[in-house]
C-alpha cells in the first residue's frame, strides 16, 4: 500500500533542526498523468517538493475521452488518499449537458459507490475548465446543474467535501482572444458565480473551489473570493501557485499578494493548498507548468500563526485525515 506520506530528511544537524521547525503540509489536489498510474505511484517522491502528504484525483473527464484517469485505476495502484468521480460523475454530468437522459438516482448510486471504496470526497469535478494547452477537454456544465445539486446532498449526508473547478465568469462574456486560439474554448463563456451559490446553498455541502490565486479569465480575485467566503461558510478555497509570470496571482516579487493574503488573514480556516500537479511515470514530460514545489512554499510566505491551518489542519478536518 503506498502511503503517499514523506518524510523530511536528518541527515546532518542543520536539516534535523529544519525538520524540527518545519510545518507539515499536505497537498489536497494532485494527479498522476494518464499512462501508467502504476509506475508514476512507485516513482512518487512528495518529499522532492515539499510535501509530507497528498490527496489525488482524477482528472473532471468527458464521455469518449481518451488517455483517462479514474479512482479504481488510483486504488489499483496502492494510493491511500484517493478523492473520486472526475472520471465518473463528471462524465454522467456532461453526457446530461449534452443531452443524455438524467438518471438521479443511477448518478447518486455511483457517488455512494465511490465513498464506500474508500474515497475521501468527490473531485476533480468541473462547471467551467478552459483549455489552456495539452490534450485536456473543455468542460462546462451549470453548477447548479440538477445533478451537481444531487450530488451535494450525497456529500453533505456523508460528510466529505467537493473538490470543484470553475474558473469565475461573474457575467456573460466573449472568451479571450488567447483563448479562442484553441478551437476547442467557446466563442462566449455564461455567468456561473450565481449557480455557484446555489450550489452551496442546495445542501450545504463543503465545497473546495479549486485553483484559488491562479485565473486564466482574470476574473477571480480576493475581492470576489471574500464576498462568496462571506455569504457562504461552507465555501474552501484551495490556493494553487505556478510561478511568477504564469496565471497564478498569488505571488508578487516574491511575496504574497497583499489583497490575497489580506482574504487568507480573514479567513483563516477555509483555505487549503492544492497544486494541481501531475506526478509522472519515469519517461513521462508534461508542457504545462507543474505548481508542487511552488505551492508547497506558499506555506513560507504565510505568517507563522496561519501556517498550520492552511498548510494541514484545514484539510484534516475536511477530509478526516
Amino acid at each position: 500500500m503506498i502511503w503517499l506520506l514523506a518524510c523530511a530528511s536528518s541527515g546532518d544537524s542543520g536539516a534535523a533542526d529544519d525538520s524540527a521547525a518545519r510545518q507539515r503540509r499536505v497537498d489536497t489536489h494532485a494527479h498522476f498523468a494518464s499512462g501508467d498510474v502504476s509506475a508514476a505511484a512507485e516513482a512518487l517522491d512528495l518529499g522532492a517538493q515539499g510535501w509530507d502528504a497528498a490527496l489525488f484525483m482524477p482528472t473532471p473527464q468527458v464521455p469518449d475521452q481518451d488517455h483517462t484517469t479514474t479512482a479504481q485505476q488510483l486504488h489499483a495502484a496502492g494510493v491511500e488518499r484517493v478523492v473520486a468521480g472526475g472520471g465518473t460523475l463528471n462524465v454522467q454530468i456532461q453526457a446530461a449537458v449534452a443531452g443524455a437522459p438524467i438518471d438521479e438516482g443511477e448518478f447518486a448510486a455511483t457517488a455512494e459507490s465511490l465513498l464506500n471504496q474508500g474515497a475521501l470526497g468527490f473531485g476533480e469535478l468541473a462547471a467551467e475548465h478552459v483549455v489552456i494547452g495539452g490534450t485536456e477537454p473543455y468542460v462546462s456544465a451549470p453548477p447548479d446543474h440538477p445533478l451537481f445539486l444531487r450530488l451535494a446532498e450525497v456529500a453533505a449526508s456523508r460528510g466529505v467535501p467537493i473538490d470543484l473547478h470553475m474558473e469565475a465568469v461573474t457575467a456573460d462574456r466573449d472568451t479571450p482572444d488567447w483563448l479562442r486560439e484553441n478551437s476547442a474554448n467557446p466563442e462566449t463563456l455564461s455567468e456561473n458565480v450565481s449557480g455557484l451559490e446555489a450550489l452551496l446553498e442546495h445542501a450545504e455541502a463543503d465545497i473546495v473551489w479549486a485553483h484559488g490565486g491562479w485565473d486564466p479569465l482574470g476574473e477571480r480575485t480576493p475581492e470576489l473570493t471574500e464576498q462568496l467566503l462571506s455569504r457562504h461558510d461552507n465555501l474552501y478555497i484551495s490556493l494553487k501557485a505556478t510561478g511568477e509570470g504564469t496565471l497564478s496571482t498569488l505571488v508578487v516579487d516574491g511575496a504574497l499578494d497583499p489583497d490575497w493574503l489580506g482574504v487568507i488573514e480573514r479567513y483563516p480556516e477555509r483555505f487549503l493548498l492544492g497544486s494541481d500537479h501531475f506526478h509522472l511515470a519515469p519517461g513521462q514530460s508534461r508542457s504545462l507548468p507543474q505548481g508542487g514545489a511552488y505551492t508547497a512554499d506558499l506555506v513560507e510566505l504565510l505568517p507563522p500563526d496561519l501556517r498550520g491551518a492552511v498548510a494541514w489542519d484545514n484539510a484534516a478536518r475536511l477530509y478526516g485525515l
